[in-house]
């Protein structure tokens, strides 16, 4: 027996992708909430463990309790880089496979748009290469720093540790 046989994904949502500037991240994750729990044909009652993935939108897993109305159960955060909302899914289903749930959320966010920066990738360091740039698809180990003449008029480029 495995997890095919004991978790179905019985509820999905999502909110409209796009550049929101009129909206909160809370306004979108409850669109999505509720088109979940329609799409399911459950009452939020029924849910009894959550999982939120978001990496740059500094809630806790508690603060989201008030805007979804989910009080009185475990909501965990989760933080995987870019794959935070495939990290709270896979952790809602083995809750339900082991057996401790019969019900749970697994729930995604991340609004770029509010944080003030361009992507995921300027806020921090990256952790594959020290710093806050993905490295280059050309050399996964070796970036060109710059460039200088060499005596000769030729230019000759410096690699990066």
């Amino acid at each position: 027996m495995n997890i095919r046989d004991q978790v179905a994904v019985v509820g999905v949502g999502c909110s409209k992708f796009g550049e929101h500037y009129d909206r909160s991240a809370e306004d979108l994750v409850v669109d999505a909430f509720a088109e979940a729990l329609a799409d399911a044909k459950i009452e939020p009652g029924r849910i009894e463990a959550a999982w939120v993935g978001t990496l740059q939108s500094g809630f806790a897993g508690t603060a989201l309790a008030d805007h979804l109305k989910l009080y009185d159960i475990p909501i965990t955060r989760v933080e995987n880089y870019c794959a935070s909302g495939m990290d709270a899914f896979r952790n809602a289903c083995m809750a339900v496979a082991s057996g401790m749930y019969d019900c749970a959320l697994a729930l995604g966010f991340e609004k770029l748009r509010d944080s003030g920066q361009r992507g995921l990738g300027t806020f921090g360091t990256h952790p594959s290469s020290g710093t806050a740039r993905p490295r280059p698809r050309s050399s996964p180990w070796r970036r060109t720093a710059t460039s200088r003449p060499t005596g000769s008029g030729r230019r000759r480029s410096r690699r990066w540790p």
